[in-house]
């Protein structure tokens, strides 16, 4: 995400299970916080840089597990972008439905 010319990151602390399917959803509270998601449980989110305006609004690519850490080593697996945030049993059969 970019706004006002930063780059907009978030992370967790919270390490994800090597070799193991994990689901992770993260909804968008406001211009400057988000909630992350793992296997359903709400992970503690750091670092946050404030994020301007709609991620619409941005003519840059969304890139995940990419930037100062180093990149991603894994699969995705069926990515979904909501136009809105999803309730708790929406995300719950999310999670389960695989």
């Amino acid at each position: 995400l970019v706004g006002a010319g930063t780059w907009n990151t978030f992370r967790t602390t919270t390490p994800v299970a090597l070799n193991t399917w994990s689901h992770i959803s993260i909804a968008r509270l406001n211009p400057t916080s988000v909630n992350i998601y793992i296997n359903g449980l709400q992970v503690p989110t750091v670092n946050t840089i404030a994020m301007i305006g709609d991620i619409t609004s941005s003519t840059e690519q969304v890139q995940i597990g990419n930037g100062y850490a180093g990149g991603y080593d894994g699969y995705i697996d069926d990515l979904i972008v909501h136009t809105r945030n999803i309730t708790v049993p929406e995300r719950t059969y999310l999670r389960n439905r695989s």
